[in-house]
């Protein structure tokens, strides 16, 4: 019920949200959603920490099967609500920052001295999930309890069956045998592989919608106007993210736990990309490429992953970590050495790119 209700208040305070928007509000002296981003950061965390605080997670998962199912449909429903409002929220508080920019008397949209870009905050509680995630047992339990629930259906569909076709009936109709009614590995299919996607999305979802905000702001303003912000205002208008060390390592642990799961390696590689995407043009998250250069775990499996299982999105995330790194001097050998790493996929394109210019030019 819980998570009903804040659906349809989430459903109520954002029907506004459009074109017209503003007029609407300014008509109706309806909510802004200053107020709402505020409501759903708040709530984001709330539902967040009990999947991320292990006192939480372990009183639910030792609790009976309807505790163990609360635990796993917030794992779900903090996702889905990432996934519905990431972007209209980091829009949201873009357009804030620079309302507070320009009336530092206005209370409602003042901005705290510190205080952490949207973007962040959520960058943080992601990969909080993820490392929630990286408990064995958590998982485990997390399977079997969707395992019962999925066995628990299917033998009330085959009684039903029964009851209504007699035993010879349902036999034809498919009853599962001993064999295939053992249990299952966990696969690609499971719920934990289907929550590290979700989170995972959200992850390359807000870290594009970043992206976004920062070049319309970068776009629309000049650098003397840039230089007379202040750092804290900055922080919130270009919707700065900054990654540390360990943050850093529980992708890269992805990376190596999940090799025989390509889709989830290669979103990884997609979300690492655009980290350093959202960190080349502005100074305040220059950090983070020099965070990415110092690990050397991540560089070996990145090379592993585009020299042996030729991944695009592997290469792609270390040509342009090259290319933008103060680490690698000499680029025009260091883009020769990657050439030899180059999957042949790409290779191919460039060739057939190539081709195409030169029939061009004659």
């Amino acid at each position: 019920m819980q998570y009903l209700h804040l659906l349809s208040q989430i459903t109520v305070n954002t029907s506004e949200i459009g074109e017209d928007a503003d007029q609407i509000q300014s008509s109706q002296g309806g909510t802004s959603f200053t107020g709402n981003t505020e409501f759903l950061i708040k709530n984001i965390h709330f539902f967040s920490d009990k999947c991320i605080q292990e006192d939480q997670r372990k009183k639910l998962l030792n609790s009976e099967e309807s505790g163990q199912r609360i635990m796993i449909y917030q794992f779900f429903f903090i996702n889905y609500l990432l996934s519905v409002c990431t972007v209209d929220v980091v829009r949201q508080a873009h357009k804030n920052a620079g309302a507070a920019s320009q009336s530092a008397a206005d209370a409602k949209n003042k901005l705290i001295v510190g205080e952490r870009s949207i973007s962040q905050r959520i960058f943080i509680i992601l990969l909080k999930l993820l490392e929630a995630l990286g408990d064995q047992e958590l998982n485990s339990q997390i399977d079997s309890a969707i395992m019962n629930r999925v066995e628990s259906l299917e033998k009330f569909n085959e009684e039903k069956k029964e009851d209504g076709q007699g035993a010879g009936d349902a036999k034809k109709g498919g009853l599962k045998t001993q064999d295939e009614k053992a249990p299952k590995k966990r696969s690609s299919n499971s719920a934990t592989m289907t929550i590290i996607k979700m989170i995972l999305f959200n992850l390359d979802k807000l870290l594009r919608v970043s992206k976004e905000v920062q070049d319309g702001y970068t776009a629309s303003t000049g650098v003397a106007d840039r230089k007379k912000e202040s750092a804290d205002v900055l922080t919130h208008k270009l919707q700065t993210i900054q990654i540390d060390e360990d943050q850093l390592e529980l992708l890269v642990k992805l990376l190596t736990q999940h090799e025989q799961h390509g889709e989830i390696v290669n979103k990884v590689y997609e979300c690492l990309y655009n980290v350093l995407e959202v960190s080349r043009s502005i100074s305040q998250a220059h950090s983070n490429i020099a965070v990415i250069d110092m690990s050397k775990g991540l560089l070996q499996i990145c090379i592993k992953h585009s020299s042996i299982y030729q991944c695009e999105n592997a290469f792609n995330f270390l040509h342009q970590l090259v290319l933008i790194s103060d680490k690698y001097q000499n680029k025009q050998d260091i883009e020769f050495s990657l050439t030899k790493i180059k999957p042949a996929s790409l290779q191919g394109a460039n060739r057939t790119g190539q081709a195409a210019e030169d029939a061009q030019g004659k």
